[in-house]
């Protein structure tokens, strides 16, 4: 719902709908299979692109925990990997 400013994500293995603030939105729109490191960097490089207030220290750290503890977010191996549609980040 970008003319809100809000994304939700649905989690159908948990029968969930997550309401995802602009951080999060962008750390998620960023996991796709990458380690961890590479998608930190993007999501500064990003940052420093945009006007408007930026987020504290430490937001992609514990956006990106709080994204794996939804189960929004997964890390491991393709052998490890359930068959939902999660995002991905390589360890």
């Amino acid at each position: 719902m970008p003319e809100m400013g809000t994304c939700l994500a649905y989690d159908p293995d948990r029968a969930r709908l997550h309401t995802l603030n602009p951080t999060a939105w962008l750390i998620l729109s960023l996991c796709d299979g990458r380690p961890r490191a590479a998608i930190a960097a993007e999501f500064a490089t990003t940052l420093r692109g945009l006007a408007g207030p930026a987020p504290e220290q430490g937001a992609f750290s514990r956006g990106l925990a709080r994204l794996m503890s939804l189960g929004l977010v997964i890390t491991g191996s393709p052998q490890t990997r359930s068959s939902s549609p999660q995002k991905e980040t390589a360890p």
